[in-house]
């Protein structure tokens, strides 16, 4: 998969035709009538070379005379769930434990614990892992697919050098093709992209299988040997009688043999059915339109309303049950509709004009779901001591609420705290989190409450304008969750919920800085981890207010991530990005932020093969109780935790407008496609490229690959194989402009022009950097129809 003679088997397309059918009726002549067998030479000599069966498709027989020329061999869609998920990666997945069984050193308990520590993230997209990952039991495709999205982090450092890099370097080409596979939108530069990704998977499984898989003795793992000496023991009771079939069963399992030697097979038909992905989505759209996962889920469903009968005429129960559910939910929606209508006429009627200005909804439409209780609340809250509030706490957020809001919070004030007394309380003083805590805030509010414009660095204000805010009654009023509403690749809208304790990592665009650093805008990203979410009541007095009335002012309370640019990430260095906390001795590693100012949460995960370190911070309350004061060294971001995640880093989505794309990547990826058009202008197949990319870049790329196909065959590779293609080729395959295509505006100045010498420089040194940490040049001799790599 991946190689030219892989492209040229998977373009020749087999067309129901009538001289198809009648060699299908010949044979099964010659087998009905003269008593020839399936296996006799004079068939499987017919049959064999075109790879046919003596029998037609139901498709084939209604449909073929209808005068349409309709091709049933046409109708076969990709199945991600089933060909990838449950199939390519579960099997690589496996033998990716064989590896760690036969390094030992307890690599598989290691595996597993590290999956446990896995943080979750949005509603239901990672879940938590089961404690035994490595036994695979009970395990659906949507398992599999998280375990997909977070490996690079739990393989790390357990296999040892170079074969760590190359699994590393796998691992991230599988999780990366499969956001593409699961799109939603496709663009012209992503099909591109999509294009490249497959070759490129194709050729760093064969580099995994001829390095890693032939160093390794590859064994069964436990759970094979135990079904293989099942299904022995199956097999041997079923020949013999029911009393011998029992004693032969136990002696099976008891004198089992050795496990046997497993191997890495790739001469798979789900294999070499992913070369049909990118192609597939000009004809028949997107992946998402024929995943059979929707209809898998279903199941679930049925099961559920299955558990709730007495088994008996089951049907018939089920049946009521979902005509019930159907009138409650009418019922349902009619009330959700009549509290809609009530909240939007209490918010016309109530809302001042300072709380429209704001973005959020009415303090009176809300309190109508808080239910005040009796209790100690202020002492409690006088005693805790972070600002996290407890999961079994009350802080009532209504779940229908505006997408058009940026965000959204609780309007309870029921838990408040003296925000004097909080600071300065016994256990928080020598807490470095708490460090001119309330110094800090007041420049974070008069930032926002004079109107500047947030730049990534808090300005700093003297006493004089410190005394200018007020606390009202001296209050700070805690929430447990913040609902951060975006726009996700495909112009729909999403949201994320935060809280401290479980979900506490968040992204937010990083303002351009103009210092001279040249790694200073190498990353769109900042990152941080929320430690509280509160809101103060405040006036603002003086020459610099704008308003003399009590303000709401909604804040986070964060701890800052740096990134670390020791090592690479991207799709560039085949890597996720590193990210680590700033001690707490910087000037910064403490902050505040406006909830608006937040793109979307983000998933976190632990550097394991770093381990824990308790130089960042000593014992403070910016930790959760159940960290133990402690602190991982590195934690990588989870760049495929879902597909909008994906785009965000990818750049160029129709929904994330302001993002520039990588260019990087799709300059590669682009001349791997060029010389594609090249290799396949002699089958005919152009045609479907077509349908994929647009006819400014096809004609492009259409017309450097014929200007280079004198080049190549002047110099020609000795074994016959194609060259790899030159830099300066590669410049000329510019990718389309997102300012041009959609109506853009890049988020960075020096992404407003094109086209100066100095761009164009810097260009062709990032493009000889792409090739040689790919490693093309080096990797190409084995890569194309060699002996080493025979096409699959």
């Amino acid at each position: 998969m991946g190689s030219s003679a892989d492209s040229k088997v998977c373009h020749a397309f087999r067309i129901d035709e009538p001289r198809l059918h009648s060699l299908v009726a010949r044979i099964r002549n010659w087998v009905f009538t003269r008593g020839y067998a399936l296996t006799s030479k004079i068939i499987r000599r017919i049959m064999d070379p075109i790879s046919i069966l003596p029998m037609r498709s139901a498709f084939s027989t209604r449909l073929a005379s209808t005068g349409f020329n309709f091709n049933f061999y046409s109708i076969f869609v990709p199945d991600v769930l089933h060909e990838f998920e449950l199939g390519v990666w579960k099997a690589i997945f496996i033998h990716l434990l064989r590896l760690l069984h036969a390094e030992g050193k307890d690599r598989i308990q290691i595996l597993n614990e590290r999956f446990r520590r896995v943080p979750t993230f949005g509603r239901s997209t990672i879940r938590r892992f089961s404690r035994n990952v490595s036994g695979l039991k009970q395990m659906a495709g949507r398992d599999l697919e998280d375990i997909l999205q977070c490996v690079m982090p739990a393989f790390e450092a357990m296999l040892p050098p170079p074969h760590d890099d190359i699994v590393m370097t796998l691992l991230f080409t599988l999780a990366f093709w499969h956001g593409l596979a699961k799109l939603r939108l496709h663009t012209e530069e992503t099909l591109a992209i999509f294009h490249g990704i497959t070759w490129e998977l194709g050729r760093t499984t064969r580099k995994f299988t001829a390095t890693t898989c032939e160093v390794y003795d590859t064994r069964e793992l436990p759970t094979e040997e135990a079904a293989r000496g099942r299904c022995k023991a199956a097999l041997q009771a079923k020949k013999s009688s029911k009393s011998k079939g029992k004693a032969s069963s136990r002696t099976a399992n008891s004198s089992g043999s050795a496990p046997k030697r497993k191997l890495l097979n790739l001469r798979t038909a789900k294999w070499h059915s992913l070369g049909d992905y990118p192609w597939s989505v000009p004809w028949y759209g997107t992946h998402d339109v024929g995943n059979t996962q929707q209809g898998e889920q279903e199941h679930r469903r049925v099961k559920r309303f299955y558990i709730r009968t007495n088994k008996n005429k089951a049907a018939r129960q089920i049946a009521r049950r979902q005509r019930r559910e159907q009138i409650l939910r009418r019922l349902l929606h009619k009330d959700q509709q009549r509290r809609a209508e009530h909240a939007a006429a209490q918010q016309v009627n109530t809302q001042s004009p300072s709380d429209c200005s704001s973005g959020q909804p009415p303090l009176q439409s809300q309190r109508m779901y808080d239910r005040p209780r009796n209790g100690t609340l202020i002492q409690q809250a006088a005693t805790r001591r972070g600002a996290a509030l407890q999961l079994s706490e009350d802080d009532p957020l209504p779940f229908h609420t505006s997408p058009k809001d940026r965000y959204h919070m609780s309007a309870s004030e029921r838990h408040r705290d003296n925000i004097f007394r909080w600071a300065n309380a016994p256990g928080n003083r020598d807490d470095p989190a708490l460090k001119n805590f309330l110094p800090n805030l007041k420049d974070h509010l008069l930032s926002r409450l004079t109107g500047r414009v947030y730049d990534g660095d808090e300005d700093t204000f003297g006493s004089d304008e410190h005394s200018t805010i007020q606390f009202v009654n001296d209050n700070i009023y805690f929430h447990k969750a913040l609902r951060i509403n975006y726009t996700t690749y495909d112009m729909r809208r999403a949201q994320d919920s935060i809280n401290p304790r479980r979900q506490a990592d968040i992204m937010l665009l990083a303002p351009y800085e103009d210092d001279g650093d040249s790694q200073a805008n190498a990353h769109p990203y900042w990152y941080a981890r929320v430690i509280g979410i509160f809101h103060v009541n405040v006036k603002h007095r003086g020459l610099l207010s704008r308003s003399k009335e009590v303000q709401r002012m909604d804040v986070l309370w964060i701890r800052w991530f740096g990134r670390d640019t020791s090592a690479p990430g991207g799709f560039k260095a085949r890597r996720l990005h590193r990210v680590g906390f700033i001690a707490h001795d910087e000037p910064n590693a403490f902050g505040f932020l406006d909830p608006a100012q937040v793109l979307r949460a983000s998933h976190l995960i632990p550097g394991f093969a770093y381990g824990k370190t308790t130089e960042y911070l000593q014992p403070s309350i910016a930790r959760q109780p159940e960290d133990k004061d402690e602190d991982y060294v590195y934690y990588y971001v989870g760049m495929f935790v879902d597909r909008d995640m994906l785009m965000r880093y990818l750049g160029g989505a129709v929904g994330h407008k302001g993002l520039p794309s990588n260019r990087i990547t799709i300059q590669h990826l682009l001349d791997k496609v060029k010389r594609f058009i090249h290799r396949c202008a002699q089958t005919q197949s152009i045609r479907y490229l077509k349908d994929s990319l647009n006819d400014v870049l096809l004609d492009k790329l259409w017309a450097d690959a014929q200007s280079s196909g004198a080049n190549e065959q002047s110099h020609a590779d000795p074994t016959g194989e194609d060259s790899e293609g030159s830099d300066a080729d590669a410049e000329l395959v510019a990718p389309a402009s997102d300012e041009e295509d959609f109506g853009y505006e890049w988020e960075y100045p020096e992404d407003r022009s094109e086209g100066t010498p100095s761009e164009e420089t810097d260009t062709e040194e990032l493009d000889e950097q792409d090739y040689a940490q790919l490693g093309l040049e080096e990797d190409h001799d084995q890569e194309e129809d060699g002996e080493d790599y025979a096409p699959l």
